[in-house]
């Protein structure tokens, strides 16, 4: 498995995607995530909140009505309460395409990432949230989850 590392608030509107775990979030998820590059790799992928939380991410989330809607209806009512330096989730890299001006989702996936013409949309399915945050450090780019991580996904019972 390879984790994939992302400054919060995306990390979190990853783990609210999970339907399952949160029915009644209204649409208000992020199941894309840009990148300037393409790659690869296809299958799962451990979604990991970076130790940081940098200022300009939290200038993101405070001035983005639909980051702010999405997770105070999960019950996040202040940024300082997202997990930094875990594991939120896991979900499945199923494809990656090239973003042109018409083919950018609708809101409020749009505000949820970079969709400038050229970049890399990496779209995520089968997304579910943990029942409790792994701690992990994580890397840039995609990295080997590490075996302490994986066991502790095994113990949960967290399918990969």
């Amino acid at each position: 498995m390879r984790g994939l590392t992302l400054y919060q608030s995306h990390a979190t509107l990853v783990a609210l995607a999970d339907r399952r775990r949160y029915p009644n979030q209204g649409g208000l998820y992020k199941c894309i995530e840009t990148r300037p590059r393409n790659i690869n790799y296809r299958g799962p992928i451990a979604i990991h909140a970076a130790k940081t939380f940098p200022p300009w991410a939290v200038a993101a989330a405070l001035g983005s009505e639909w980051i702010r809607a999405a997770l105070v209806a999960a019950g996040y009512l202040k940024l300082a309460d997202l997990p930094l330096g875990v594991i939120v989730a896991v979900a499945e890299l199923v494809d990656t395409e090239r973003i042109h001006e018409h083919n950018a989702p609708l809101e409020p996936e749009r505000s949820y990432g970079d969709y400038t013409p050229g970049r890399w949309a990496w779209h995520l399915d089968d997304i579910r949230a943990l029942p409790e945050p792994i701690p992990c450090r994580g890397a840039q780019g995609l990295w080997p989850v590490p075996q302490h991580a994986m066991a502790r996904l095994a113990e949960m019972g967290v399918a990969v």
